[in-house]
């Protein structure tokens, strides 16, 4: 059978890359080394489009992916996302021509972003998350259920932000977003960059989970294709998060222009050469005499450990999540703690699962008197 771009609709699809094995969620809670170590594990056979260059895992389980009350991915303990956070919805709301009456996020996660919005705004706000957990204090209406197919109402702004690369028919979730919007109103979705991890060849950010990986051009096609004819797209986050502006117009308005980016393949000798990389470093430190630890116990985590054979060489796992201490990185025995873990500690090599948090890494660590050198996961 012929493989057709989700997003383009093209044939032009070659192999991109078989990754190893790996937990099949990276959020899924697991307190004993027994059940971390025994969890579900997958390898991803990635495939692109020469097209548009959107890849994505061809033989994706999607019966094997969990979203429930045990997922936990907040980054709100960061101080780094929290503002980031509230400038992109400050950002957002400005960049609307009226002030929307009522608001959608889809895949909202414990209602963060719509915590945030709240503060800021006066449109009824709902969001819909098979993960949501409810206790009562959000102060925005959840209903912890995946968006129905049909639409129950439409919105002046719907939402949907890091959800649209977990959803294996991509295109037909975007055609059911469209009849959530109403006539004029605006989408705004945000998916990790995948030109970025083409271009700087960046392996860790492979995850089970993230079944598809959107380039501007090919998130462009997807969403021409399901009716959205205006679209505006801007990059932020360190070049992490891609974000494109839709508006449900009464005519087609031509898209942004968006060129694929270089398809030349790289990315199995990339694989290689991380590995070999921090095999060597993890070695090197272990041998040396230095405690060796990760920070941040997320989806670059689960991937770094799946693709890293020198585990034994990390003490274990720091995160700043208090609801992560005492859980271990999915299909490894490395135990999460939290960073008073490493208070007046001397002697220290912390790889730092994502750079942007490196300076407020530092803080912390100076904050309890910790000494350490941190090695930064794209520094390879």
């Amino acid at each position: 059978m012929t493989l057709l771009c989700p997003c383009c609709a093209q044939s032009t699809i070659r192999p991109l890359l078989c990754t190893p094995e790996m937990p099949v969620n990276s959020c899924i809670l697991r307190w004993s080394e027994s059940s971390s170590l025994s969890f579900a594990q997958k390898s991803m056979d990635l495939a692109q489009c020469e097209t548009c260059g959107f890849f994505w895992n061809t033989t994706f389980d999607v019966a094997q992916t969990t979203y429930d009350t045990e997922y936990e991915s907040t980054q709100m303990h960061s101080r780094v996302f929290r503002e980031y956070l509230k400038q992109t919805a400050l950002d957002w709301l400005q960049s609307l021509d009226t002030p929307p009456r009522s608001i959608l996020e889809v895949g909202c996660g414990q209602g963060e972003f719509l915590t945030t919005l709240a503060e800021l705004t006066q449109a009824n706000l709902l969001g819909f998350d098979p993960a949501f957990r409810p206790d009562g204090a959000n102060p925005v209406q959840i209903i912890p259920k995946v968006l129905p197919a049909k639409p129950t109402a439409t919105f002046d702004l719907v939402v949907n932000r890091m959800t649209l690369e977990h959803i294996a028919a991509p295109q037909d979730f975007l055609a059911n977003l469209f009849q959530w919007v109403a006539p004029g109103g605006t989408m705004i979705t945000q998916v990790p960059n995948a030109g970025r991890i083409i271009s700087e060849q960046h392996v860790y950010e492979l995850f089970y989970e993230h079944v598809n990986y959107f380039t501007q051009a090919s998130l462009l096609h997807a969403l021409q294709r399901a009716g959205f004819n205006d679209n505006r797209a801007e990059v932020t986050y360190g070049d992490q998060h891609l974000t494109i502006f839709s508006r449900r117009g009464p005519s087609p308005v031509p898209a942004a222009s968006a060129s694929a980016p270089g398809l030349q393949n790289t990315l199995p000798a990339s694989l290689q050469r991380f590995t070999a990389h921090w095999n060597q470093i993890l070695k090197d430190r272990h041998t040396s005499g230095r405690d060796v630890w990760i920070w941040g116990t997320g989806s670059r985590a689960t991937t770094f450990l799946s693709f890293v054979s020198a585990q034994n060489a990390l003490h274990g796992a720091i995160d700043i999540n208090p609801l992560r201490e005492g859980s271990y990185v999915l299909g490894t025995a490395c135990k999460t703690f939290l960073p008073q873990a490493l208070e007046n500690r001397k002697n220290l090599s912390i790889i730092v699962m994502n750079p942007i948090y490196k300076d407020e890494i530092a803080e912390a660590l100076g904050a309890i008197s910790a000494e350490a050198e941190l090695l930064l996961i794209d520094d390879f």
